[in-house]
């Protein structure tokens, strides 16, 4: 596969809402009930109605193949670029074929003239468009390879700061997104990540690591490495 550089994606708009009123849905209803109340209802209506005309979600990638790219230990290069995640020491080196960088924003979802419920129901809309779009970001990656799982600030022991050294790579500014000296995201509703592009006998990571912060305490898998 050649090489992509920033590359920004529009998603289909009906698909990617629909999707995203599922998991609204979902995140929404009351623990163990099968019936929504009428009440929380009514209020998931109205916040997919008035988000109707908020700006459509985004994503940027930019796609580096094997030639570009070293992974050493816990130091991924991509050219001038170096990541560093102490679950990377974990990887094999001879299955990957390349790696996806990128950004993924659902815009500005807050309305300051709203009440807290308002406000509370409109961050859950936001997270269920952000999860959507990131899902449908897998399923077009897909398309052109197998893939590792997800990796970026906050996932699998990555600092929030590599967040700037990952928009070197792809330019997170072009589709809105403003990076904070500590790696905040604004809007909030952002993410970065990296997935690896892996050939088809790649061996997937401990899922217990996706949530590690990769301290020196940490399992076995960071104090004594590869497993």
């Amino acid at each position: 596969m050649k090489e992509i550089r920033n590359k920004i994606i529009s998603f289909e708009q009906d698909s990617l809402k629909a999707q995203a009123k599922k998991l609204f849905f979902e995140m929404c209803a009351p623990a163990g009930s099968k019936e929504m109340p009428a009440v929380i209802k009514s209020k998931i209506q109205s916040t997919c109605e008035n988000a109707k005309n908020a700006p459509a979600p985004k994503l940027i990638y930019s796609y580096f193949a094997k030639g570009s790219i070293t992974l050493k230990e816990d130091t991924l290069s991509i050219e001038n670029v170096h990541l560093n995640c102490r679950s990377f020491s974990n990887l094999d080196s001879g299955q990957i074929k390349g790696v996806y960088v990128y950004f993924l924003t659902a815009g500005e979802i807050y309305n300051d003239d709203g009440d807290l419920k308002t406000q509370y129901f409109a961050d859950l809309w936001g997270t269920a468009l952000a999860e959507a779009t990131r899902r449908q970001s897998e399923t077009l990656f897909k398309k052109e390879s197998f893939l590792s799982e997800e990796f970026g600030p906050g996932f699998y022991g990555m600092e929030p700061t590599e967040a700037a050294r990952l928009a070197r790579l792809a330019d997170a500014s072009l589709i809105g997104i403003d990076i904070k000296p500590g790696g905040m995201l604004v809007p909030v509703k952002s993410c970065a990540l990296l997935r690896f592009a892996v050939t088809e006998n790649y061996q997937p990571l401990n899922m217990a690591c996706k949530d590690c912060i990769g301290s020196a305490k940490s399992c076995s898998l960071c104090r004594f490495g590869r497993r």
